[in-house]
């Protein structure tokens, strides 16, 4: 078994760890939470009540308890700090892979302090920069090597990039592709109208707005799909709904195709080597029939569209928190088949 511990309780840090807390092959042993409001044992209380209960993932189906300043959950003890300098959490000798979730440390040199006795890897829950190595299960994990911190993109990068290497293995030559996401609201929003100079429009409130916003998720593709290179581009629209995203992608391909052989393009890839990780789909899905979903990314067969032969219209759904989360912790399993 894989020992697992993870730095930062958010969103995704969670959700890793409900997938850590319930799979034989994965050992949960530390979870440290810098955001918290008091820190130590005091915010362990919160912590709990935040792991158990979830709007949009539902309640935990395992137990999770404090006893005695314990964190115990599934009837395993595990360590619970609130330190927000790297160095000083208690890794050592207590973890294999560390996951790092906050959002902050996301380049190699952030993450080296995670390094410590007995880590042997770093995994990022986001993008990380140039010199960061990008992996992402079932694109290109088999390139994995030696690498200390890796990088598991994005929640859009792994919805587009999956059904994107359908493509490209089936032998669907793509000459330039735009995608636009239409994307559940984030963290880094705000209920009602509040200043952002950075960026206006993500001041207004995601509650009452489609909002145009930037995506980095073509630019992400391409690290792991370098063949892509310079032949991408996209755009984001947040949306207010809590999860549950769609990528709306329109490809030119370099020659005359057809609806019935890209969606077999795509249906042969899901049941095929991208299975678990890519499903292909012919139900008359909505974004709330996404949530907890468990594949990076589900192709909606019913809306693939040709025109002219060689202009493609394809709408791939994605539970941007548990679709992603899924496909980060394959990506982890994956790596210890290889470390271990």
């Amino acid at each position: 078994m894989v020992r697992i511990a993870i730095n930062g309780f958010g969103r995704i840090g969670r959700l890793v760890a409900r997938l850590a807390a319930t799979d034989e092959s994965l050992v949960l042993t530390h979870i440290n939470d810098p955001f918290v409001f008091k820190g130590g044992a005091e915010s362990l209380p919160y912590a709990a009540y935040m792991f158990k209960r979830d709007t949009a993932q539902g309640d935990a189906d395992f137990d999770i308890e404090v006893i005695d300043g314990k964190f115990i959950i599934n009837g395993q003890e595990v360590g619970y700090s609130a330190c927000f300098k790297p160095e000083e959490i208690p890794f050592a000798n207590n973890a294999d892979y560390v996951v790092d979730s906050t959002g902050i440390f996301k380049t190699v040199e952030k993450c080296q302090p995670h390094l410590q006795e007995g880590v042997k890897r770093v995994f990022i829950s986001a993008p990380g920069d140039a010199n960061t190595p990008f992996y992402l299960y079932g694109v290109n994990h088999e390139n994995i090597t030696d690498e200390k911190v890796i990088s598991g993109t994005s929640c859009t990068t792994t919805c587009t990039s999956l059904p994107l290497k359908a493509l490209l293995n089936a032998g669907i030559e793509i000459d330039r592709c735009m995608l636009t996401t239409i994307h559940a609201v984030t963290a880094t929003q705000q209920l009602v109208d509040s200043a952002n100079f950075k960026k206006p429009r993500l001041g207004r409130s995601a509650m009452s707005n489609i909002i145009p916003s930037t995506t980095g998720a073509s630019g992400a593709v391409t690290r792991v799909i370098p063949e892509l290179t310079d032949k991408m581009t996209g755009i984001s629209l947040r949306v207010p709904v809590i999860t549950g995203s769609l990528v709306d992608i329109v490809i030119k391909t370099k020659n005359p195709t057809s609806v019935e052989e890209i969606n077999a393009a795509f249906e042969a890839a899901a049941n095929g080597p991208l299975a678990g990780a890519l499903e292909y789909s012919t139900e008359e899905l909505v974004s709330s029939d996404i949530i907890g979903s468990t594949y990076g990314s589900i192709v909606d067969g019913l809306c693939t569209t040709v025109l002219g032969e060689d202009l493609v219209k394809c709408f791939f759904w994605y539970d941007n928190e548990a679709s992603y989360t899924n496909n980060f912790v394959r990506l982890i399993k994956y790596v210890a088949t290889k470390d271990f």
